[in-house]
């Protein structure tokens, strides 16, 4: 071999490797892209974990039971307590519902007169009646088998979830002592660290999301109640829900309570749509900030970015989790790269003597 050839050798060598690293990438994106649904799901099964035993824990403080008991009675307390809601809110809500069903097509279709008597509102009608006839040709087999398949893959994921966090909430050491030990062992102090971190996060980001959720039905069901929009309860109880979602979830939550508030008249739908508006207005600025003083902040920017990539990526589930999603990460980068490596590196550069 001469030396000439020994640059060119060294060149080929590099351009396998970045190859090499780029089919590995891909492999592993691929990889993740096949199991991401299953990811979601241990991670929603996570996110019950915590909320369970945030709640055990509270009452083995205030009370002589062990945390095995402790979690029994707040498992077999929540399923009372929504078994009870259910029965007493079922035929109300179920009520409420069918009346919805029947209500909306009549408010989108008085939406669609009042649009028509404009020049551009009349072409946004037409396009939007071209979109709903090529919908409509579906063949109506076919729409219910995508929702029965839809709903039944719904159905089996919320077990699955109840089931992971049952099973993580009553043995968490086990399960995050399991974990750490994939860790090499000059590292393990600060994985176990970091993981009581991310669970306090999460448990934190639940407590700020349910205190949202309340605040925003409970408000949500005065203002339609005052403003005599029908169907209070279940938009209020819709909106409650949504709130889980920040950003997507309101925009969802208003657009029924609009409609059939414009079923009466055009001002009534504007006060609604100001008051979802005030509503929110005091969850973002005033509830919000108060409770991520105790979690990760998280941009309102961040959230959204997020939101959009995850329902790129992951669907409707990924929009939904993305927020706790991001609240995680941004804990795993300040305290592995923030602190580890920039505050520490920094910090030892200041310490050296100068040359």
């Amino acid at each position: 071999m001469t030396v000439q050839d020994a640059p060119a050798r060294k060149f080929k060598l590099r351009v396998f490797q970045a190859v090499l690293i780029v089919a590995l990438v891909a492999i592993l994106l691929f990889g993740l892209g096949l199991v991401a649904e299953i990811l979601l799901v241990v991670f929603a099964g996570i996110l019950v974990a915590v909320f369970l035993r945030g709640l055990s824990t509270a009452l083995s403080k205030v009370t002589p039971l062990s945390d095995g008991w402790a979690l029994a009675v707040v498992a077999m307390g929540l399923a009372g307590a929504v078994g009870l809601v259910g029965w007493l809110l079922a035929p109300e809500v179920s009520k409420q519902v069918e009346e919805l069903s029947k209500s909306l097509p009549e408010s989108l279709r008085s939406l669609r007169d009042q649009l028509s008597s404009t020049s551009w509102g009349a072409a946004l009608v037409e396009r939007v009646s071209e979109a709903d006839q090529y919908f409509s040709e579906r063949s109506a087999l076919s729409q219910a088998r995508s929702f029965l398949s839809t709903t039944t893959g719904a159905l089996a994921g919320f077990f699955v979830i109840l089931v992971l966090g049952l099973y993580m909430a009553s043995e968490p050491d086990y399960y995050r002592h399991g974990v750490v030990r994939l860790v090499p062992v000059v590292h393990r102090k600060r994985a176990d660290k970091l993981l009581i971190r991310l669970g306090d996060t999460l448990h934190w980001w639940l407590i700020g999301q349910f205190m949202s959720m309340t605040l925003i039905g409970i408000l949500t069901w005065i203002g339609l109640l005052l403003f005599g929009v029908p169907l209070a309860l279940t938009l209020a109880l819709l909106a409650a829900v949504l709130t889980f979602i920040p950003n997507v979830g309101p925009i969802i939550a208003v657009i029924p309570a609009a409609l059939l508030a414009m079923m009466d008249s055009p001002m009534r739908g504007f006060y609604v749509l100001l008051m979802y508006l005030g509503i929110q207005t005091v969850e973002s600025y005033l509830v919000t900030p108060l409770i991520q003083r105790r979690t990760v902040r998280l941009a309102p920017a961040l959230i959204l970015v997020s939101q959009m990539v995850a329902g790129t990526l992951l669907g409707l589930f990924g929009v939904a989790l993305a927020t706790p999603m991001v609240a995680v990460l941004m804990v795993v980068v300040q305290k592995l790269y923030v602190e580890e490596t920039l505050e520490k590196g920094a910090g030892e550069e200041a310490g050296k003597d100068p040359v």
